[in-house]
């Protein structure tokens, strides 16, 4: 057997008792030409040359090779198949797993013309958001063949539900930030803040998990937090959850113990130190939004101070007292 008309040079050239061979892997794309001799003592006889071609190497690429489709989207890909078919050819498809993924076109999916750009409109109305495998196959009866796409479908985010800390709580150490995981999303982004408004934003980060752990904030305070939940088709936010952060849970600042009470109060906090103070001291009220509500120095030699909350509705307060070298902040009920 050769490609040679003449049998040439030939690729096979073997003798066998039976009527049977296999070639094995032949080149596509292929004219073969070959002929059988028959042998015995009394001479040789041969058949005629005969003929046949391998199935040529057909290629069959889209454009795209995989689709991310949002909700808004209207997806579609596009093929030049190859020329080598032997006529007109008819696409059908599949989806892995099953769906109702179905494709459209002007004209249909039969009796496609080798050589032109054929244009699909993918249409997912009704299919959960996913990842499917569309398997496609031309033939035209004679001739196939095959490849797939990757069509991943999402959803519009949606906003996680905040878990932990709890809203307005209160920790002696540092909290990590967590919340409840939502389908199809690419990542988090997460903001943190001392104030409602993020205005500015003090902290933020992206993360493929449900939790957070913060990195760059050290001092005590109230933080708002929020996390958004992103993925090729937009983002959602959550709601605003807000934790104080009192770093040093004795207390104590300097060394010096102090006694907050009464708390909860209705009208009136004292604040007492085991011994004289020996520096200056700055006290501050805040709202637990953060806001400052008013603030004043207490002086060295001074062991104890009042502070009257009267005046204020009813609510969360925070006191702050500060040296130049230790702060301490109590929450108020």
């Amino acid at each position: 057997m050769s490609t040679s008309p003449d049998l040439s040079d030939p690729v096979v050239d073997l003798n066998t008792g039976n009527n049977i061979i296999n070639l094995g892997d032949l080149a596509r794309g292929q004219t073969y030409y070959w002929q059988i001799s028959a042998t015995n003592d009394c001479g040789l006889g041969q058949s005629e040359v005969w003929t046949f071609s391998t199935v040529p190497e057909l290629s069959f690429v889209t454009d795209p090779n995989s689709i991310t489709a949002c909700p808004e989207d209207a997806p579609s890909f596009s093929f030049v198949f190859d020329p080598d078919f032997l006529g007109p050819v008819d696409l059908s498809f599949s989806t892995q797993p099953s769906s109702d993924i179905d494709l459209e076109r002007a004209g249909g999916l039969a009796d496609l013309v080798p050589g032109e750009t054929i244009n699909i409109d993918l249409n997912r109305t009704g299919v959960p958001a996913g990842v499917y495998q569309l398997d496609l196959n031309l033939d035209d009866g004679t001739l196939s063949t095959s490849t797939s796409i990757t069509v991943e479908i999402l959803d519009t985010p949606v906003a996680p539900n905040l878990d932990s800390p709890a809203d307005q709580s209160s920790t002696a150490a540092l909290p990590d930030l967590m919340w409840e995981a939502v389908p199809n999303i690419g990542e988090y982004q997460v903001e943190i803040a001392a104030n409602a408004e993020f205005d500015p934003v003090l902290e933020s980060g992206q993360t493929t998990a449900n939790i957070y752990v913060i990195n760059t904030i050290t001092e005590g305070g109230t933080y708002f937090w929020r996390v958004s939940s992103t993925n090729d088709c937009g983002l959602a936010t959550s709601t605003v959850f807000q934790f104080t952060f009192m770093p040093n849970a004795i207390n104590e600042i300097d060394g010096n113990r102090i006694d907050i009470f009464p708390n909860p109060t209705l009208a009136e906090v004292q604040i007492n130190f085991t011994r004289p103070i020996d520096q200056q001291l700055l006290l501050q009220v805040h709202h637990d939004n953060g806001s400052l509500l008013f603030q004043r120095q207490l002086q060295a030699g001074q062991q104890q101070e009042s502070v009257s909350l009267m005046e204020l509705p009813a609510g969360v307060y925070l006191i702050s007292l500060q040296t130049a070298t230790d702060k301490l902040i109590r929450k108020i009920f």
